[in-house]
């Protein structure tokens, strides 16, 4: 007869199930070969006796063990501990081994003016619980959904952006998915554009910008002038697509003009070229109505038409839209079956509801009044204490605006905030090719502080560029 081992001794801890305690143990043993293979494991009913815990405890810990394994059951005979080389666990730290969970770093920062912040307190955390609750009461929600997108919302957002921003498309044009950058991820693949150049504001948004080199795709810098993309240096390119920001150009914040906007369309229909519109803070201009999307002048079915909730909501919620043309709908239909919807049903059925509610316009109301004050605010805190020769780019829009503080070096100011709790950003990293980038720009941000911390933010700030021009 085989002689049973005598397992070395346990502690159990409170907090953690018995059963994933002795399971845990009687691995760690095996793998550290402190019980070699072969050895015969006690009985159930003896071990629950010995350890003075029920034989269930002992049955779960040792199937987990099997089931894995770590262990074999001889019929008859009993469990035994499976041959395993364990040279090869030498070194291997096991997830509950591992400590406590990852805190985030403590970074010192109080003040963070970064662009796509959003303060916590704006948003209306009751109302979208109560469109959560209705989307998780209806058993359709709980499907996979519409490749393309939840319908209901697609109809909705149809209705929404013609009297808002001008857009001319039917329900199935919306295409929903987890984020900007993954519906340029779609539009790569369905223009094939790693073979293609893509034309470029210069400086731009360095999300999709990275994305799309990332991607493969060539990327071509355009200048941005003060209305925008240049014309001048487009034709001189003549990519086939161009991907612009024409309501607010990130980050130095021009509205493209009408003539401006004419001419893009113009030359888009001459050379056959398809236009990305990122439409990604349309509802926040803060004097007169907001700028009618560039799409809504498209005749020729040359512009794409991007949108999210991100600034209007929370950049947590990842729901992100485009507005396809007829003919490039019919082209992404064919492939449907390969193209998974990457945001949650729920989290769109939520969404929906929360709109058909009115608390969509009621939020939109409410936090537009809030971002105005911020705007002027920051706007009023810059005009004040900083050098005669700094100069304040905005243009009552959108969620951040450009200081530009000549013969000084924003890196060098980036740092030294950041060591008194204030981060602001410098922007070189949205030039393509920063070697030509100025140096002596800071972004500031607006929409993560209230109006307390960001006048306490700004005059550190004051502080800080003083001591370095001294």
């Amino acid at each position: 007869m085989e002689k049973t081992i005598m397992l070395p001794p346990i502690i159990f801890k409170e907090g953690q199930a018995l059963y994933d305690q002795l399971y845990t143990h009687i691995r760690d043993e095996i793998t550290s070969g402190s019980i070699p293979p072969g050895s015969k494991l006690p009985s159930i009913r003896k071990l629950s006796t010995q350890l003075n815990i029920s034989k269930t405890t002992v049955e779960h810990a040792y199937g987990q063990l099997l089931a894995e394994g770590y262990t074999v059951s001889r019929e008859k005979s009993g469990i035994y501990v499976e041959k395993i080389d364990t040279s090869f666990f030498r070194g291997i730290q096991h997830e509950d081994d591992a400590g406590s969970p990852i805190a985030p770093p403590d970074t010192g920062v109080k003040y963070d003016f970064h662009y796509s912040r959003i303060n916590h307190d704006s948003f209306p955390l009751k109302d979208f619980e109560r469109a959560q609750k209705w989307a998780f009461s209806q058993f359709e929600h709980f499907q996979y959904g519409d490749h393309f997108g939840y319908a209901p919302l697609r109809r909705m957002l149809s209705v929404y952006l013609r009297n808002t921003r001008g857009v001319q498309s039917n329900p199935e044009q919306i295409i929903i998915g987890s984020g900007t950058r993954y519906l340029i991820s779609l539009l790569v693949h369905l223009l094939d554009l790693t073979t293609e150049e893509v034309g470029y504001e210069n400086p731009g948004f360095d999300g999709v910008r990275e994305y799309l080199k990332w991607a493969g795709v060539p990327i071509a810098p355009i200048q941005v002038d003060e209305d925008g993309i240049s014309l001048e240096k487009l034709t001189h390119i003549n990519p086939k697509v161009v991907y612009t920001t024409p309501a607010h150009q990130f980050p130095t914040g021009a509205i493209m003009p009408i003539k401006r906007r004419v001419e893009l369309l113009q030359w888009a229909n001459e050379q056959s070229a398809y236009i990305f519109e990122d439409d990604f803070d349309g509802e926040f201009r803060y004097s007169g109505r907001p700028i009618p999307s560039l799409q809504s002048l498209d005749k020729q079915e040359r512009v794409i038409y991007l949108g999210s909730f991100s600034k209007a909501l929370t950049p947590a919620l990842r729901i992100s839209f485009m507005v396809l043309p007829p003919h490039l709908l019919k082209r992404l239909q064919r492939n449907e079956r390969s193209i998974g919807q990457t945001s949650s049903t729920i989290m769109q059925a939520a969404l929906y509801h929360f709109i058909n509610e009115g608390f969509w316009h009621r939020h939109l109301n409410r936090v537009r009044n809030e971002y105005v004050k911020r705007y002027y605010l920051l706007h009023t805190e810059l005009q004040r204490g900083f050098p005669e020769n700094s100069k304040v780019i905005a243009t009552d829009a959108g969620f951040h605006m450009l200081l530009k503080l000549p013969g000084m070096n924003e890196d060098q100011i980036v740092d030294h905030a950041l060591k008194r709790g204030v981060k602001v950003y410098p922007t070189a990293a949205y030039w393509e090719g920063n070697e030509k980038a100025p140096r002596d720009t800071i972004l500031l941000g607006f929409g993560g502080l209230n109006e307390r911390d960001l006048s306490a933010g700004i005059a550190i700030l004051r502080d800080v560029v003083k001591e370095l021009k001294a």
